[in-house]
């Protein structure tokens, strides 16, 4: 009778055990479960929010450029490291000052383009200006200001990146090319022949 029940004792207490065993397997896998949908949703926010931040980059490279040139004047380390984690920043900087050389024609220089170039061949002369611009404020600048000085407008070529133009006015004439690059950079070339010397022609293109 003892035996008895004691074997129903302890038949009592395995089942029991198994029940918790059951629950407590139960309740971690569930806690697994919750674990690997919070690590889901964690990487789909993440991925989310880096495709949307992709475009904003991409789209304000000058801004990134100029940040980093802020940064750099307090911590060339931690501006470097900006670069690293924002490619636009590390794009060609545009050039700070002139080259030797002056400028030409009638309409006076985009506000922040730089001279990078000053080439005269004989009677002709190449400038050659660049810096970070609106691509289509610099092409109407340039435009407009031609025109406003009499001179008479001639589209060579014209694409969305780049597009070639020459300007004339009874005997001179100004040859003119407008070049965006991916970093943010407009490039600016003008082209004139100088008309102090005898031997001036006019007819030349850049090249």
């Amino acid at each position: 009778m003892q035996r008895m029940l004691w074997l129903g004792v302890l038949q009592s207490a395995t089942s029991g055990l198994l029940r918790r065993r059951r629950l407590l397997i139960g309740i971690a896998g569930g806690g697994l479960v919750l674990l690997a949908l919070l690590a889901w949703a964690g990487i789909a926010l993440l991925g989310w929010m880096w495709g949307a931040a992709q475009p904003l980059l991409g789209s304000a490279p000058e801004l990134a450029r100029s940040v980093t040139a802020q940064v750099e004047q307090i911590s060339p380390r931690v501006a470097e490291t900006l670069r690293e984690v924002v490619p636009s920043a590390a794009a060609t900087a545009s050039p700070k000052q002139d080259v030797s050389g002056s400028d030409i024609g009638p309409v006076s220089r985009f506000p922040g383009l730089v001279r990078t170039e000053w080439h005269r061949d004989g009677s002709r002369i190449t400038v050659r200006y660049q810096g970070s611009a609106n691509y289509a404020s610099v092409l109407d600048h340039y435009r407009t200001g031609f025109v406003a000085n009499g001179f008479t407008q001639e589209v060579l070529s014209a694409s969305t990146v780049t597009e070639r133009h020459t300007f004339t006015k009874s005997d001179e004439q100004i040859e003119f090319a407008i070049e965006r690059s991916e970093d943010g950079t407009v490039a600016v070339t003008l082209v004139t022949v100088d008309a102090s010397r005898p031997s001036a022609q006019r007819t030349a293109w850049m090249t």
